[in-house]
């Protein structure tokens, strides 16, 4: 278990995310259990960290964040607004964990 959190916390890898999936999946989760998880905040939203990672790598690619975010947008199939929330999200998620180290 701490071995997954430790994993978790610490890379973006695809593999890692569906390794917790796939363990969250074989315990069963009893309903209610991930807003106990996520200790009474709000849902994420729907494929943000997926979309944060792409406006990151269009902007290490030389694309200015407008740029990215509407080339994001444009691949997902969401508004700009929509990116931004979730660009935000991962900035604030990431600061937050950088802060706790």
């Amino acid at each position: 278990m701490h071995k997954l959190v430790h994993a978790l916390r610490s890379t973006n890898d695809k593999a890692v995310r569906d390794l917790a999936a796939d363990w969250i999946e074989r315990i069963g989760l009893p309903p209610g259990s991930a807003k106990a998880l996520r200790q009474g905040k709000p849902t994420l939203l729907e494929d943000w960290l997926e979309i944060s990672e792409m406006v990151g790598q269009l902007q290490t690619q030389g694309k200015t964040y407008a740029g990215a975010v509407d080339d994001t947008a444009a691949h997902f199939g969401c508004g700009v607004r929509h990116v931004q929330k979730c660009v935000k999200e991962w900035n604030e998620l990431a600061r937050t964990n950088w802060d706790e180290e």
